[in-house]
């Protein structure tokens, strides 16, 4: 009887001892792969923060883009209109009546009181409202773009 209750006792603590690490080993397992799905979840969260933050920087750049080409396209326009006054000018200067004359001497004159208005402020002489001196300056842009659409006209 000694005998069968050792040979039952060593088989049943046997099978008793590997249910046991069957059981552990399961939790472990079980333990392993919670922790595996929960940084496969953080990983998964931050390629999607990623991905968004990329999104939102490509349309922030394809945002940028269109108002470098806005202001580039309102920047030929308004050259373009520069142009377009300076040659009006010349037309008017290109009569052959009292209207060309006037034209061909008021412009260098006013041009020649702009430049001794600017260096006498620059020189601490007078003092010129914004007004005039935007005035002056308008009055030489145009006096000098008149002179570089002659030139490239040749």
């Amino acid at each position: 009887m000694g005998g069968l209750l050792s040979f039952l006792g060593g088989t049943a603590f046997r099978w008793l001892f590997g249910e046991a690490l069957t059981f552990l080993s399961k939790k472990q397992e079980q333990a392993h792969e919670v922790e595996m799905r929960r940084l496969e979840h953080d990983l998964e969260r931050e390629r999607h923060q990623w991905q968004q933050e990329a999104l939102r920087t490509q349309a922030e750049m394809g945002i940028k883009v269109i108002e470098a080409q806005a202001e580039m396209t309102e920047r030929a326009s308004a050259a373009e209109a520069f142009l377009a006054a300076v040659q009006g000018v010349n037309k008017a200067a290109e009569r052959n009546d009292w209207i060309g004359a006037w034209n061909a001497a008021i412009r260098p004159f006013l041009a020649t009181v702009a430049i001794i208005c600017l260096v006498g402020e620059s020189l601490g002489l007078m003092t010129l409202s914004v007004l005039f001196a935007e005035v002056s300056c308008a009055v030489l842009g145009v006096f000098v773009g008149e002179r570089i659409s002659r030139a490239r006209r040749g």
